[in-house]
């Protein structure tokens, strides 16, 4: 099955983080069937951290993509 990618909803999710206007640091993306979307997104580094930890089956694969809060 071939992999997909929500391009539109990707760049709007991708550009609200960069955007110094908005409160959103950091966002997820996750596949939707074979299509990649975005997924959480938040204002708290810390909800950051807990996303990229844990157990999650393969179908429920989340990628944490961007952050602007320094390591």
């Amino acid at each position: 099955m071939a992999t997909k990618i929500d391009k539109e909803a990707c760049r709007a999710a991708y550009n609200l983080v960069r955007d110094d206007g908005s409160e959103v640091i950091w966002v997820t993306f996750r596949y939707d069937g074979a299509t990649i979307v975005p997924g959480d997104q938040g204002t708290d580094y810390q909800h950051f951290i807990q996303q990229c930890t844990g157990q999650l089956g393969q179908s429920q694969l989340q990628c944490p993509a961007l952050s602007t809060n320094p390591l």
